[in-house]
C-alpha cells in the first residue's frame, strides 16, 4: 500500500497575498474596468455551516445606465471566405474589430459587457453607467457609437454595423451560480436597445426618445419616425444621429433662445 501523500503545507500570509494578487492580475483583462474594486468593496465574508469562510455578494442595484447594442455583420462570411488553413488570419481580423471597439468604448468610460456570435448576427453590448457612473453617460454612449461606425469604415472594411442606444433605470448586479457568476444588466431598456439595433440600417445609430432629449444639444438629430418593435404594444419614437453640432446648444434654459 503506497503511503498517502503528505498534505500540502499551508501558505504564509505574505505568500497567500502574493498568489492572490497574481490571480487577480490574470483576471483583470476579462473584467470590465472599475468592476474589480467594486467586487472587493462589496465582498463580505460570513461563517458557513462548517465554519468555513464563504464569499457572498450583494444582490445588485437599480441604476441609470446607457446601453449600446452593436450588430456587426460579416464575421461568418469572413470565416467561410478564408476557410481552413487561414485560422490565424481569421483570428487577427476578428481581434482587430474587438480591440478597436473595446478601445473606443473604454475611451468614453464604458465597458463591453457581452459579445455574442451566432448565425442571426454577431453583436456586442456596451454599458455606460455600470459599474461606474458619469453625469453624461447617454452622451458618452452616442459619441462612442459614432466613433465605432467611423472606425469600422477605417479598420474593418469586411464588416457592416448598426447600433441602437437606449438609457434608463436597469437592474445591475452579479448573477449566476456557484461555479460561474457575471456582472450584467437586465431590464426593459436593455431590450429596447437591442430592438433599436435590429431596426437600424447598416451604418446607422438609432436612438430612443429619452436618449435624443439628453444629447440633442450636442448632435444633429433627425426624427426617424415611429417603428414597431418586438415586445412593444405601441410604436416607439426613434431618432437617428445626423452628425455632431459645430456649436453645442445650451443644455439649460429654453431651447433655441439665446441672449444677445
Amino acid at each position: 500500500i503506497s503511503p498517502s501523500p503528505a498534505p500540502a503545507p499551508s501558505l504564509s500570509l505574505p505568500e497567500t497575498l502574493r498568489q492572490t494578487t497574481i490571480a487577480l492580475e490574470r483576471l483583470t483583462p476579462y473584467l470590465p474596468p472599475g468592476l474589480l474594486p467594486r467586487l472587493l468593496a462589496r465582498l463580505s465574508s460570513v461563517e458557513g455551516e462548517q465554519g468555513a469562510r464563504v464569499a457572498e455578494y450583494d444582490s445588485g442595484e437599480h441604476r441609470l445606465v446607457a446601453i449600446l447594442f452593436a450588430n456587426f455583420v460579416g464575421a461568418s462570411d469572413l470565416v467561410e471566405r478564408l476557410g481552413p488553413g487561414r485560422e490565424a488570419d481569421i483570428a487577427r481580423a476578428l481581434n482587430d474589430y474587438f480591440v478597436v471597439m473595446d478601445e473606443i468604448v473604454e475611451r468614453y468610460g464604458g465597458v463591453v459587457n457581452k459579445i455574442d456570435l451566432n448565425d442571426r448576427g454577431d453583436k456586442l453590448m456596451a454599458l455606460f453607467g455600470a459599474p461606474v457612473a458619469h453625469e453624461d453617460d447617454a452622451e458618452r454612449a452616442v459619441r462612442a457609437a459614432l466613433d465605432m461606425q467611423r472606425a469600422l469604415e477605417e479598420h474593418c472594411t469586411w464588416a457592416q454595423q448598426r447600433i441602437g442606444v437606449s438609457t434608463g433605470m436597469v437592474f445591475a448586479g452579479h448573477v449566476g451560480g456557484a461555479m460561474r457568476r457575471e456582472y450584467t444588466v437586465m431590464g426593459d431598456e436593455v431590450n429596447l436597445a437591442a430592438r433599436l439595433m435590429s431596426a437600424a440600417q447598416a451604418g446607422e445609430v438609432l436612438l430612443a426618445g429619452y436618449v435624443q432629449r439628453k444629447v440633442r444639444a450636442f448632435f444633429e438629430v433627425a426624427d426617424r419616425g415611429e417603428v414597431r418593435l418586438k415586445g412593444k404594444s405601441k410604436p416607439v419614437p426613434t431618432f437617428t444621429i445626423v452628425g455632431r453640432r459645430a456649436q453645442p446648444e445650451p443644455v439649460r434654459g429654453i431651447r433655441g433662445l439665446r441672449s444677445t
